[in-house]
């Protein structure tokens, strides 16, 4: 099951899990995506929302996240979307983490 990121950043990238490329900036380092947490229906809750993991080890990756800040994200598996919102939070290191929101 190949799981991809694509962020709306200019140009767009993606981070994946495996498989081809879908995009020209793409890259095999997507670690994980944590649980997708959905939104609470009564009563308000939070918004559906979760981080993915990426492999920055090489260091090559931190411009490319840096900017992606406030980007529209989508989390793709095998072509069905699971999440599409923006990132809101960027801690950059050897494993890079985004947390990404679902959008209004």
């Amino acid at each position: 099951m190949a799981l991809r990121l694509i962020l709306e950043t200019d140009p767009p990238i993606e981070l994946r899990d495996g498989g081809p490329p879908s995009l020209d900036l793409s890259w095999p380092r997507l670690h994980s995506v944590g649980p997708i947490r959905q939104s609470l229906r009564v009563g308000g809750g939070e918004t559906p929302n979760t981080t993915a993991e990426i492999d920055n080890g090489d260091g090559r990756l931190t411009a490319w996240l840096a900017d992606s800040l406030r980007s529209s994200a989508r989390i793709e598996r095998d072509g069905s979307i699971l999440l599409d919102g923006l990132v809101r939070e960027v801690r950059i290191g050897a494993t890079a983490r985004l947390t990404i929101e679902a959008g209004a």
